[in-house]
């Protein structure tokens, strides 16, 4: 009798509900994350086609690896490897790694958006959907731009959550707010009783 009440759903993934521990951690091969599954593979081989314009020479020179084709092509993990005088990710020399993080986040993005799009064909275009991910997951454009997505949430930092901490909003709230999204901001600074 209350269904009328729910004005919208926000999906969750994974075991903190960020669609970016979609795939978990822990009990992966390399515990990295990721989805090894033969399914997976094939459609990770077709996405390379695409990125590359079917052309093999092109991949194997981005790889470094003479002998890939678009046939044998592995995922070869999920994490980069990160440079010790920078502390960024360090995508030299693991473009394969880089591939399958960009794939990844476009897969999780269109799940997303097709969950939306199935709430708002069910509901006849009344209910609002949007998704909880984290800070800085790919798919931006995606969720800027579809007419199935509303809204956004997630937390704006993992940094400075200490008493005296600040927020940082430097991530895509403004940019979904800019395209006439809404974001709703998980806020769990600590306090001083944590």
């Amino acid at each position: 009798p209350y269904a009328k009440q729910v004005i919208g759903i926000c999906l969750g993934a994974g075991h903190t509900a960020e669609f970016d521990q979609w795939f978990g951690g822990e009990g992966w091969p390399g515990g990295n994350g990721g989805d090894w599954c033969g399914e997976s593979v094939r459609r990770f081989r077709l996405w390379l086609r695409d990125k590359y314009d079917d052309d093999v020479e092109k991949l194997r020179q981005a790889w470094g690896d003479p002998n890939v084709t678009f046939e044998n092509a592995e995922i070869k993990g999920y994490k980069l490897p990160v440079d010790p005088v920078t502390s960024f990710n360090d995508a030299r020399g693991n473009q394969a790694i880089y591939d399958y993080g960009l794939y990844r986040s476009a897969q999780t993005m269109e799940t997303i958006q097709a969950w939306c799009k199935s709430i708002k064909h069910a509901s006849d275009g009344r209910m609002i959907t949007g998704a909880h991910w984290a800070v800085g997951d790919g798919g931006c454009q995606l969720m800027n731009t579809s007419p199935w997505i509303d809204f956004g949430g997630g937390p704006g930092t993992y940094f400075n959550r200490r008493p005296g901490g600040h927020r940082r909003l430097d991530f895509i709230g403004e940019d979904l707010r800019r395209n006439g999204k809404w974001f709703f901001e998980e806020m769990d600074i600590r306090t001083k009783f944590y």
